[in-house]
């Protein structure tokens, strides 16, 4: 009788541990399956960062690149059209000082001439 009982519990053994080892092969297998696919998932999101990264700094240095090229260009027209305005203001000064230089010519010869009519 005991040795009866001795298999059977040998064999409920034999068969309760083959079912705990396929399970735990089977969850075993998954837990991997798991991992694996979070790793891909995590080097898939990472590559997707770099790149979007590397599309924004190239975006980057093209707007700052324009804004530098437009910067200098607003500075260079700034420049030249202070200078042709500063010319232009310097001929118009220039010419305003000749006009007031023949106007005081002309008020002395009007002063001579009322003198020289006064005179007679």
């Amino acid at each position: 009788e005991y040795s009866s009982k001795l298999k059977r519990m040998d064999s409920e053994y034999t068969i309760s541990t083959e079912h705990l080892l396929t399970s735990l092969d089977k969850n075993f297998s998954q837990s991997k399956d798991k991992v694996l696919n979070m790793v891909a998932s995590i080097t898939g999101a990472l590559s997707s960062v770099r790149a979007a990264n590397s599309d924004t700094r190239h975006a980057l240095g093209i707007v700052i690149s324009k804004l530098e090229k437009d910067s200098t260009e607003s500075a260079t027209c700034i420049q030249d059209l202070s200078k042709n305005q500063s010319e232009i203001m310097a001929d118009g000064i220039e010419s305003f000082s000749n006009g007031m230089q023949h106007n005081k010519s002309m008020k002395m010869k009007l002063k001579e001439q009322v003198n020289f009519i006064d005179t007679d």
